[in-house]
């Protein structure tokens, strides 16, 4: 605000106005936003993308990363066009980057860039990737989760699937084995919400 909105490095963030100083964002939004969900010049000079999103992310909320995948594939024709070159996962349980309730044991730790390298330079695209709850330790900023790779004990793998898709355990085996999950489109009674009660339940027991 004092710097790209007002130009002013002394503005007290503080006087800022809802009601009446919104409309002073929007040049500093115009360059800084990104949300069009038209992303047909990315796609035609052969862009691929994997996004991802914790669900417990309190910094950057999951639904509306999903309302902005979703307004991607209202724009560019649906799902099977979209998919050619866009993908999202969800992560159960997972906070802002890494942060996880330890209690929960959610996946801290996922390989998106060898997903990302696997389907730009072979061709194939990401329908499953393996997240795993790792126990970190070592330095301060291992235990913590600011340093990459996690280094520490994997104690849960699960799979994230291509958003809708849900992991569900399959009903035997280990459940902290991702072998034992398969991905599937959520369950939708007519005329309301996705009941993901049945594959969430499984994923954070």
């Amino acid at each position: 605000f004092r710097f790209l909105i007002y130009g002013d490095p002394e503005y007290d963030l503080h006087k800022f106005n809802f009601e009446t100083d919104v409309p002073a964002t929007f040049a500093a939004g115009a360059v800084l936003d990104a949300d069009n969900p038209d992303l047909s010049g990315f796609k035609n000079r052969g862009g691929k993308v994997i996004f991802w999103q914790g669900w417990s992310d309190w910094a950057v909320n999951a639904n509306a990363t999903i309302n902005y995948y979703e307004r991607v594939l209202k724009t560019m024709g649906g799902a099977q066009q979209v998919t050619s070159f866009a993908r999202l996962f969800m992560l159960p349980g997972l906070g802002h980057c890494t942060a996880t309730d330890p209690e929960k044991k959610a996946p801290n730790v996922a390989d998106f860039l060898t997903a990302l390298e696997q389907w730009v330079e072979k061709g194939v695209a990401p329908t499953r990737i393996v997240a795993s709850h790792v126990v970190s330790t070592g330095a301060r900023g291992e235990e913590e989760g600011y340093t990459m790779p996690i280094r520490g004990t994997v104690d849960r793998t699960r799979p994230l699937c291509v958003y809708p898709e849900l992991a569900a355990y399959k009903g035997s085996g280990d459940m902290d084995d991702q072998a034992n999950f398969v991905c599937r489109a959520p369950a939708v009674p007519s005329k309301q919400a996705p009941d993901m009660t049945e594959s969430w339940g499984a994923l954070l027991q």
